[in-house]
């Protein structure tokens, strides 16, 4: 029966109206009540999610990991990514990206490279579109992108939005 049944049984079980959904579901990782795979899953010993740091992650930079994930539901349409973090990155160490991909056919639909050389805390988006026909359910991830260096990255991230844009 596919994801989107999927959604509809955990949106029953977790008491929310899907037609009023905000993706990523617990945005701002609040810790927010909910089953996975419609919730974060976080990779134990790399990430983890609390309501003072948010989605916190210490990448190593030596090999290719997935962090954190969840599915989603998106309709077809035109969105914005919103990436709000804290910390600091390297050009030439290990990189951290988020990435929105659909589910059956694994094509990436956006990335966001965090990139922040000064430290402190910073914002990046991205425009992106979710096909009418072949994409309907969506993976995010935060991936760990092994650099030209191992050297690690340790990020905050204190939200992650997806926006619908205008028509």
């Amino acid at each position: 029966k596919g994801p989107e049944f999927a959604f509809e049984v955990w949106a029953q079980l977790a008491d929310k109206d899907p037609g009023k959904m905000n993706w990523p579901y617990d945005s701002e990782f609040e810790g927010l009540d909910g089953p996975r795979p419609f919730n974060w899953t976080a990779l134990k010993d790399f990430a983890g999610i609390n309501s003072d740091e948010g989605l916190f992650v210490t990448y190593l930079g030596r090999e290719p990991r997935v962090l954190a994930r969840q599915l989603m539901v998106l309709r077809p349409g035109s969105y914005r990514l919103v990436v709000r973090y804290n910390g600091q990155t390297n050009e030439t160490a290990g990189q951290l990206t988020w990435e929105v991909s659909c589910l059956d056919s694994g094509a990436k639909i956006v990335t966001i490279r965090l990139e922040n050389h000064e430290g402190g805390d910073a914002k990046q988006s991205a425009d992106f579109a979710i096909p009418a026909e072949t994409c309907a359910s969506q993976r995010i991830v935060l991936k760990g992108v092994p650099g030209q260096y191992r050297k690690g990255a340790r990020i905050a991230t204190r939200s992650v939005r997806i926006e619908a844009l205008e028509p």
